[in-house]
């Protein structure tokens, strides 16, 4: 697929729309593919189209609830949004589908550390 495409172009910062572009592409071929989803929701969240991420990012997870990957990029949007409890949601499933998520893990210990919640405050 055109994964690392995708990813070259949305770590290049400017170039969100071709991204999308691609995305696209990718989800007219295979319209219920999760992970592309979650990538297209990510470049929403780039671009600070947060309701199309909501939007895309739900839609991933009513394909595939447990998308670990999706759950943890939205988890850590909602971070980035200050939706705490948002966040603990997706985060928390995502640890209970995957105990040992780094990512998950370590970003449930920012949303933690950001409620003050210091006795849940754990990096893994």
């Amino acid at each position: 697929m055109r994964w690392k495409l995708v990813k070259k172009l949305i770590s290049r910062g400017s170039e969100y729309d071709e991204a999308l572009k691609n995305l696209n592409k990718v989800l007219e071929i295979y319209p219920d593919n999760s992970y592309a989803l979650g990538v297209r929701g990510e470049v929403y969240y780039y671009k600070k189209d947060h309701d199309e991420m909501v939007k895309t990012l739900s839609k991933a997870l009513e394909i595939d609830s447990d998308n670990v990957y999706v759950l943890g990029i939205r988890g850590s949007i909602y971070l980035n949004l200050r939706k705490f409890e948002e966040a603990l949601n997706d985060l928390n499933k995502a640890i209970e589908i995957e105990p040992n998520n780094a990512f998950a893990l370590s970003t449930c210990g920012g949303v933690n550390k950001s409620l003050k919640k210091y006795k849940e405050y754990r990096i893994w």
